[in-house]
């Protein structure tokens, strides 16, 4: 969008000019108050103003009037042009709601533009100018409530949060879906967060969701922060992160964890040899491991050693930071940074890394995996294992709860190869090896359990 904007002759220098005006999501990432709109735009010039007086017209002779501030600048060297970020600090209501309406106007033609069923145009048009502006609407009003303090129940305010992001999120997902367009559903998704960005960025965990500091969702940091369940952010940010953290997936990690440690503590305990060897796959930080050495669950007499590999460094150095108290003659752990993906390209060489396996486990690996890799993977980790040994692998089970998915894909693009139970088993058997296989869910019934081991001959 091109317009124009006046500045007075209020501040020093004294000048007055004529700007043009680009409205664009990149004023997300600055700390603005909920009454503040960011604008970007380029002069030919530099401009000296910290702060001045605009005008603007937004609709047809309705022009608004307010103060704005300049909040960052830089010069584009290429094109000797200076490139300015500011917000808007005074709005009154009508003129909030003008702009609102004018730039859902904006993401519906970018979002039609290239549709020509007028039957879909509609339902596109219905959906952002009647549910997404009510939606905008009434999370304004929330935390208006909660800034003039009529509102301060912080169970109540994320309650009703919830309630607002995911009665929104489960109709614009249906709508995607009926268009049948990835390029359709992806303009959706940046609209949405253009929006609803000043506020659900300001969570910490939400940010750190969307922009993926080490490349990929679910990192350690990320899984920490889940499993501590608690707010890490101030002011609107903290009800987006229990937002976040209240999750169904949330919460079935947290629960994946607490199983998970069950079972290992359990086949470790009931072991009858002398020593076990166990392999972690995309260990992260171990927070399963730190948990049983913390409650001291563990009564076997014999030797344990733990291989712990991942990719990222700072994953393994965490994890030797918060296991190395534990380190004694029966228990040591042994850290690897690799490439999991590699270790069916050069089995020997990994094999004779690692050496053989009683049991082979990984918490979450699967669920970004898809069935080709998975299926070479899963086959170096039955030639890893001793012949009576076990590989303890879990699904989220996709039939679950469909929605569960939706949140962290829509706020931060964070996907999931989810699967049936059914077609878990089919990939399972499809590996071609006789198997015994053992499933079950964990208490939330959101993630499938595989216990499986190699049927004897």
């Amino acid at each position: 969008m091109m317009k124009k904007i006046i500045l007075e002759k209020r501040q020093f220098p004294r000048i007055m000019a004529e700007f043009p005006i680009r409205i664009t999501p990149e004023f997300l990432g600055e700390a603005v108050d909920l009454s503040e709109t960011g604008l970007r735009f380029v002069l030919d010039r530099p401009l000296f103003l910290s702060k001045s007086q605009g005008r603007m017209e937004i609709l047809a002779k309705e022009p608004i009037e307010t103060e704005f501030k300049v909040i960052w600048n830089r010069q584009l060297l290429q094109q000797n042009k200076f490139v300015y970020g500011v917000c808007f600090v005074r709005f009154t209501r009508k003129d909030l709601d003008a702009l609102r309406h004018l730039l859902i106007s904006q993401m519906a033609e970018k979002i039609i533009d290239k549709i020509e069923d007028k039957n879909e145009k509609r339902k596109i048009s219905d959906f952002w100018f009647i549910r997404f502006k009510k939606f905008m609407t009434d999370i304004f009003k929330l935390f208006q409530q909660v800034s003039d303090n009529k509102m301060s129940d912080e169970e109540a305010i994320v309650e009703r949060l919830t309630f607002l992001n995911n009665t929104l999120l489960q109709s614009a997902d249906k709508l995607a879906n009926e268009m049948e367009s990835s390029i359709i559903r992806k303009k959706m998704k940046k609209a949405f967060r253009f929006f609803i960005g000043p506020w659900a960025f300001r969570s910490q965990i939400l940010r750190r969701g969307y922009e993926k500091p080490l490349g990929y969702p679910g990192d350690y940091r990320m899984l920490e922060l889940i499993y501590n369940n608690k707010s890490i952010s101030n002011g609107i940010g903290k009800y987006f992160d229990y937002y976040f953290l209240n999750n169904p997936y949330a919460e079935a990690v947290r629960c994946r964890k607490l199983e998970m440690t069950r079972i290992l503590v359990q086949c470790i305990n009931e072991s009858k040899k002398d020593s076990l060897n166990i392999l972690n796959l995309a260990c992260g930080s171990c927070r399963e491991l730190k948990e049983i050495c913390d409650m001291r669950k563990i009564i076997y007499n014999g030797r344990v050693t733990f291989r712990l590999v991942d990719q990222e460094q700072d994953a393994l150095k965490f994890s030797e930071q918060s296991l190395g108290k534990f380190v004694n003659d029966r228990t040591r752990f042994l850290h690897f940074k690799e490439n999991i993906l590699k270790f069916h390209s050069d089995k020997s060489k990994y094999i004779n890394l690692l050496g053989k396996q009683d049991i082979i486990y990984s918490i979450g690996l699967v669920d970004y995996l898809p069935d080709k890799v998975l299926t070479k993977i899963l086959n170096f980790c039955l030639d890893l294992l001793y012949e009576d040994g076990k590989l303890i692998i879990t699904f989220k089970d996709k039939e679950k709860d469909p929605f569960a998915p939706l949140p962290p894909d829509w706020f931060c693009d964070w996907k999931f190869v989810s699967r049936t139970e059914k077609e878990a088993f089919n990939l399972l058997y499809s590996l071609n090896v006789p198997l015994s296989i053992h499933p079950h869910h964990e208490g939330t019934e959101r993630v499938i359990f595989f216990e499986i081991q190699k049927e004897k001959e």
